[in-house]
């Protein structure tokens, strides 16, 4: 069931390919808010190309106050 759930999402997504744009402003993301990388790197890229991070663990980017977010689970 799981497997299905990620397979019908991914089908309407698409990939984002980290580039130095990306990595210089995750690094400072990581710098101001002690995100860990990984958060720094998807924060980061839902700037630049203005998109809403959706996640379950919403207190991750809470500090982040022009990040987007939204619990599809909710």
């Amino acid at each position: 069931m799981e497997r299905k759930y990620f397979s019908d999402i991914f089908t309407y997504t698409s990939t984002i390919i980290p580039n130095r744009e990306i990595f210089d402003k995750a690094i400072e993301i990581r710098q101001q808010y002690n995100l860990n990388l990984g958060d720094s790197i998807i924060a980061a890229t839902a700037l630049i190309y203005d998109l809403t991070v959706y996640t379950r663990n919403l207190k991750d980017f809470e500090h982040i106050k022009i990040l987007r977010t939204i619990n599809p689970v909710r």
